[in-house]
């Protein structure tokens, strides 16, 4: 099945297919934000197939982990080494390291996980805490 002739409801397609909610991948679209309009419009018997279309092809597209991304890197550390490039392979190491989270120390603190494991609100009031106890709180 080829793109929908209507380019929004192409855009709404593949918003839905990258893991968008109805009503995000509706104002993608460029559709004024509007639940009802957006869920009658994922019901479309003209959007749904393509949708049903496009999940294969987005799966195959994203289909590469860590794992895959490790095996290139040893792939490419092998034949640099093989012709004495060791600059090269000490850079295919290096990635391998940056993708297993090596290249940071050990007690590095990071807002990522900070905001992962805490939302805002929980966050401000931990901060609020400190201030008002000092950095002498943390200690057990």
């Amino acid at each position: 099945m080829p793109a929908l002739e209507n380019n929004r409801h192409e855009l709404f397609a593949q918003g839905l297919v990258e893991g968008k909610s109805v009503v995000e991948a509706y104002s993608g679209a460029g559709y004024p934000r509007g639940r009802n309009n957006a869920t009658r419009l994922r019901a479309n018997e003209s959007v749904q197939p393509r949708v049903a279309e496009l999940h294969p092809e987005h799966r195959k597209r994203h289909d590469y982990d860590i794992d895959k991304a490790c095996a290139e890197y040893e792939e490419h550390r092998l034949g640099a080494v093989d012709t004495s490039q060791y600059a090269a392979a000490n850079g295919a190491t290096a990635g391998k390291a940056r993708l297993h989270g090596l290249d940071r120390p050990a007690d590095a603190v990071h807002n990522t996980q900070i905001n992962l494991a805490f939302g805002d609100l929980e966050l401000a009031r931990r901060m609020a805490y400190l201030l008002e106890n000092g950095v002498d709180a943390l200690e057990p």
